[in-house]
């Protein structure tokens, strides 16, 4: 099936939208970030559409689902709704947004984090990590 580009073009310039307004607006139609027409799409993201619906299922604590990790369940949890939200245009700016950041920032190196130190393993003598005079497969 294909969809006309009017159809397409006016589903992506819909104001019910505003990210993918802007979007739109700037990278397909060209029009200058400056411009009324696009400040007034940013203006509205985080009011209508798809941002203004997953600013509103945050917890007024900062994080989507639960607090005790904020990487699971995959794809609704606070990391994956911050990624959305950023490609939608949301930056630090907004409270929400910046509620998250701060509590993502908290867990760095927490367990569930993919930024946590690497966990310490017994030394395995096969792979040398004892020095040459300890390792059990060096011919003597």
């Amino acid at each position: 099936m294909t969809v006309s580009h009017s159809i397409r073009n006016a589903w992506l310039a819909d104001p019910a939208q505003p990210a993918a307004r802007y979007r739109y607006l700037v990278e397909i139609e060209g029009v200058s970030p400056k411009s009324d027409e696009a400040r007034i799409a940013v203006a509205q993201i985080p009011r209508r559409g798809w941002v203004a619906d997953t600013l509103r299922k945050q917890d007024p604590r900062g994080f989507w689902v639960q607090r005790k990790t904020l990487y699971r369940p995959k794809y609704v949890a606070t990391n994956w709704r911050l990624l959305v939200l950023a490609e939608l245009g949301l930056t630090v700016r907004h409270p929400g947004v910046r509620r998250a950041v701060k509590l993502m920032l908290e867990d760095v190196g927490g367990r569930d984090s993919p930024f946590r130190p690497p966990r310490r393993r017994a030394p395995l003598p096969f792979c040398g990590e004892h020095g040459p005079d300890d390792d059990p497969l060096r011919a003597r």
